[in-house]
C-alpha cells in the first residue's frame, strides 16, 4: 500500500501539469510514449514483441498532436506496417490469422485510444480532465463499494472479484465527479453534464472488463511493474483509452448540436 500511495503521489502532479500545463507536443510526445510501453505489455501477453511494431505505433500516435489530418495519415500508414510485419513473423500460413487480430487490436486499442486523448487536450484540457477524473473516480468508488457491499458478482470467469454493487458505486462516483468538474467550466451542453458522466462511468468498467479478460487468457496478474505497487502502464490506462474514443464522439455531438 505504501508503494502505492508513493507512486500516486509522484504521478499525479506530473499527469495534471501534462493534461493542463504543458506544451501540446509535449502532451503528444508523452501519450505517444505511454502508448509503446502499453502495446509493450500488451504484446507480451502473447510472447510477440518488437522495436518496429512498438515504433510504428509511438509514430502513429505522436503524429496526431501536429493536426488530426496529418496524424490520420501516419495512423493509418503505420496500421498497415505494423499489421504486414505481424504476418511476416507469423509461424507459418496458419498464423496469418492470429497475427493480423493481434497487431490490428493493438492499433484499434492501444492507438485509437491515446490518439483520441491527444484529439481531447486539442479540444479543451477541461475535457479530458473531466473524463480522466471521472475514469480513477469510477474505479475508486467500484473498488471500495464492492468491497464494502459488494454480494453479485460482475463477470465471475473474467473478474470473480468484481460485483454489480461495485459496479452501481463506481457509475454514481464518476456521474458525481464529472458533474462536479464541469461546474467550475463555462462549457454548455445540449444534456445536463452528470449523463455524460454517468456513461464515462459505464464505459470505462467495460474498458476495464477487456483487459481483464485479456490478462485471463494469457494466465497473468499484472501487464507489468512499471508503477510500483500499480501493476503496468496498461493496468492503469485500461479504461482510460476505451473511453476516449467513446467518449470524444459524445463530446463532439453534443458541442456541434450546442453551436447550432
Amino acid at each position: 500500500m505504501k508503494k502505492r500511495i508513493l507512486t500516486a503521489a509522484i504521478a499525479i502532479p506530473i499527469v495534471l501539469w501534462l493534461v493542463i500545463g504543458s506544451p501540446f507536443y509535449v502532451f503528444g510526445f508523452a501519450c505517444a510514449l505511454a502508448a509503446a510501453i502499453t502495446a509493450y505489455e500488451y504484446f507480451g501477453f502473447t510472447g510477440h514483441r518488437g522495436l518496429l511494431v512498438l515504433l510504428c505505433l509511438f509514430l502513429a500516435v505522436f503524429t496526431m498532436s501536429f493536426g488530426i489530418h496529418f496524424g490520420m495519415a501516419v495512423w493509418v500508414a503505420s496500421a498497415f506496417i505494423c499489421v504486414a510485419l505481424g504476418m511476416m513473423r507469423a509461424d507459418g500460413i496458419e498464423g496469418y490469422l492470429a497475427a493480423t487480430a493481434r497487431y490490428s487490436f493493438a492499433f484499434l486499442y492501444i492507438g485509437i485510444g491515446y490518439s483520441a486523448i491527444i484529439v481531447l487536450r486539442e479540444h479543451g484540457y477541461e475535457f479530458l480532465l473531466a473524463m480522466m477524473l471521472s475514469v480513477w473516480a469510477a474505479d475508486t468508488f467500484a473498488y471500495f463499494g464492492g468491497k464494502l457491499l459488494g454480494r453479485h458478482p460482475m463477470s465471475p470467469k473474467i473478474s470473480p472479484n468484481k460485483t454489480l454493487e461495485g459496479l452501481a458505486f463506481g457509475i454514481a462516483g464518476a456521474t458525481i465527479t464529472y458533474s462536479v468538474v464541469m461546474a467550475f467550466f463555462p462549457v454548455a451542453f445540449l444534456i445536463h453534464p452528470a449523463f455524460i458522466g454517468l456513461a464515462v462511468g459505464a464505459i470505462s468498467v467495460v474498458g476495464d472488463l477487456v483487459e481483464s479478460a485479456l490478462k485471463r487468457s494469457a494466465d497473468v496478474k499484472d501487464s507489468g511493474s512499471i508503477l510500483a505497487g500499480h501493476g503496468g502502464m496498461f493496468d492503469r490506462m485500461d479504461s482510460m483509452i476505451f473511453t476516449a474514443p467513446l467518449y470524444l464522439i459524445l463530446i463532439i455531438l453534443l458541442m456541434a448540436n450546442v453551436s447550432q
